[in-house]
């Protein structure tokens, strides 16, 4: 992970690894390109690995390729935690920031104890996460409810990733996994549980969420320079006014990611021109899936997370011009 980026470019990589580091107060160079692989699926070491990653690529196309994003870009998004990737690329953020929030909601989760975690989770029951496809949104929202309504249990859908396929649901681990078979009894092809540390993105997050809104008030926001899409209400986040967009990133973690209504919007935005073009940047390329799924003939997602990735799209740029 990064290692391929860090050879070609270490001028521009280096020094954000040095600022993540820094922030972190941990050796996230070492963990990013040698492992372990357990402490890679960390959630406190994944996000802020793959926000390094992100930014470091966007870092090489602006300096490398004379990307502006100002004047390039119509919008920028992300999923989940991912939105404070799109704050730092829209100069809203600053990496340092980012680093340490994206950090934080985890670390508060982690360490409460006593009557607030006691109250939200009951028992040993730490929560759960699963994802359900081919499946509506809407089928998937009416077997939440159902089961919240005959355990008394959250579980709610955290993210709605597109519109007809891959729906994420969370809460209480006794309600996904009877979501689970509920999907599986009304022949939802796929219903899986997912390898997460928390469940995010519902009700069950309320203590972290409290956190981090604390947290943010210590935050410096500044306007983006180009319009930057809440993923919980598939609107602009209010550029001007920073405490509505301390309330946006709180309100992402209890309430589930807009994914599909997201992309929707960035292609209404462009649609004189018929057809959208989104850039995926950093790890893995899950996001470009899910928008080829969605919108596959109004838009098309280019992925750009290895140096190959990024050295043919600075030709094919190059040619272009």
């Amino acid at each position: 992970m990064l290692q391929d980026l860090l050879d070609q470019w270490p001028q521009h990589v280096n020094p954000l690894l040095e600022e993540a580091e820094a922030a972190m107060k941990r050796n996230l160079k070492t963990l990013m390109l040698q492992g372990p692989q357990d402490a890679l699926t960390n959630t406190s070491i994944a996000q802020p690995a793959i926000l390094t990653h992100s930014t470091a690529v966007l870092r090489i196309l602006q300096r490398e390729a004379g990307f502006d994003v100002a004047s390039e870009v119509h919008s920028v998004l992300g999923h989940s935690l991912g939105q404070f990737t799109a704050l730092v690329a829209a100069e809203a953020l600053s990496f340092h920031d980012a680093i340490d929030l994206v950090v934080h909601p985890i670390h508060p989760l982690q360490r409460i104890s006593g009557n607030a975690m006691t109250k939200a989770i009951a028992g040993s029951d730490k929560g759960a996460m699963a994802a359900l496809f081919p499946v509506d949104p809407a089928v998937a929202n009416d077997i939440c409810h159902s089961v919240h309504e005959s355990t008394g249990l959250v579980c709610s859908v955290a993210n709605y990733n597109s519109s007809k396929q891959v729906t994420v649901i969370s809460g209480h681990f006794a309600a996904v996994e009877a979501a689970v078979a509920a999907a599986k009894s009304r022949k939802v092809r796929r219903a899986v549980l997912l390898d997460v540390s928390a469940p995010f993105h519902c009700a069950l997050m309320q203590p972290a969420a409290d956190a981090l809104a604390a947290h943010l008030n210590t935050i410096t926001f500044r306007p983006p320079i180009v319009p930057v899409v809440c993923n919980v209400s598939a609107v602009d986040m209010p550029g001007t006014d920073a405490d509505a967009m301390r309330a946006a990133l709180t309100a992402q973690v209890v309430q589930p990611v807009r994914w599909s209504e997201s992309v929707d919007l960035c292609i209404h935005r462009t649609a004189p021109n018929d057809h959208t073009t989104f850039l995926e940047l950093g790890y893995g390329g899950v996001l470009t899936g899910l928008i080829q799924q969605h919108a596959p003939t109004a838009a098309t997602c280019t992925s750009m997370g290895t140096a190959d990735d990024v050295r043919k799209w600075i030709a094919a740029r190059e040619l272009e011009a």
